[in-house]
């Protein structure tokens, strides 16, 4: 199954000052190709690898409203760690007609998103 980086980079997110990774939302994406049973492929760091906890949430840039998988929660380390999220077909109508993909949360620094 082929993978596209969608995004890489350092991108500390932090909902507290209203950070959020949204290089995936507002037209700066196509999202009108991906289908239901492909993956958005997450790989964070972490602003403190002692803390007991960070998250991500990813979000459809449309008012930063709520996808089905509301939050994902780390437990912060020294090597970097990835999650795999798969959109249902509610979430890809979303991503496809409410302005995209936006990635917020605490703790954590996005490095790659990939879709496969």
């Amino acid at each position: 199954i082929p993978q596209i980086i969608a995004w890489s980079g350092n991108f500390e997110v932090d909902w507290n000052v209203g950070a959020g990774l949204d290089a995936l939302a507002w037209g700066q994406y196509d999202w009108s190709t991906f289908q239901a049973g492909q993956k958005i492929i997450i790989t964070v760091g972490f602003v403190d690898p002692s803390a007991g906890w960070a998250c991500i949430s990813p979000r459809m840039g449309e008012s930063w409203g709520e996808l089905s998988v509301k939050q994902i929660d780390f437990t912060p380390s020294a090597e970097d760690q990835t999650t795999t999220f798969i959109p249902t077909a509610d979430d890809i109508k979303h991503l496809q007609n409410d302005k995209g993909l936006v990635v917020t949360g605490f703790g954590c620094i996005v490095k790659q998103i990939v879709i496969q």
